[in-house]
């Protein structure tokens, strides 16, 4: 879900530059056909991307916290993320904050200072979480046998590698946001 995230970021922002004034000689005007569905694309996007990262996280976290025991299903993320998204596009369509931004381009055009406040904190506390189930994989994972400290050895190098990444993406969206 997290790549179908990036997906419908990648296709929003082609389908933004190809709908650009370069290539078909008229500006993208808000309230249009084009400009209200490329809104909903790109807020969908971003919101799966964000939310099945902070699932995929707490995933990581609930594993190595109950080693041994379950977890939660699978059903319960879908339905959480697909419920803070509707939540989400239908709080944006209420307010009226879907539409064209600063930038010329049709995604999130009316944001507050308190919704920009709580995006940066949301970056932040989703980087922090991240280093958090970092430190804490490496602390709690096992590795009394050579086969424990071989299982733990791949586990952590495969996630602590997406971990790092999602920490300097973020910190860098945040950078960005904050410019």
């Amino acid at each position: 879900m997290v790549a179908f995230g990036e997906l419908l970021l990648t296709f929003h922002w082609a389908t933004s530059a190809l709908h650009s004034y370069y290539f078909t000689g008229s500006i993208t005007k808000e309230g249009t056909l084009f400009c209200t569905f490329e809104a909903y694309i790109a807020v969908i996007g971003a919101n799966l991307e964000i939310c099945y990262n902070f699932c995929f996280i707490f995933t990581i976290f609930l594993k190595v916290f109950y080693l041994n025991g379950k977890g939660l299903k699978w059903f319960w993320y879908h339905l959480a993320c697909l419920f803070i998204i509707i939540i989400f596009i239908g709080n944006m369509t209420y307010k009226g904050s879907l539409g064209l931004n600063n930038y010329g381009t049709c995604s999130t055009s009316h944001l507050s200072v308190g919704s920009m406040i709580a995006g940066g904190m949301l970056l932040i506390l989703l980087a922090l979480f991240s280093c958090f189930v970092l430190y804490y994989t490496n602390q709690v994972l096992p590795q009394h046998t050579t086969e424990l400290a071989a299982l733990k050895r791949n586990f952590y190098n495969f996630y602590s590698t997406y971990l790092k990444m999602l920490v300097i993406l973020w910190s860098l969206i945040l950078v960005a946001y904050v410019a």
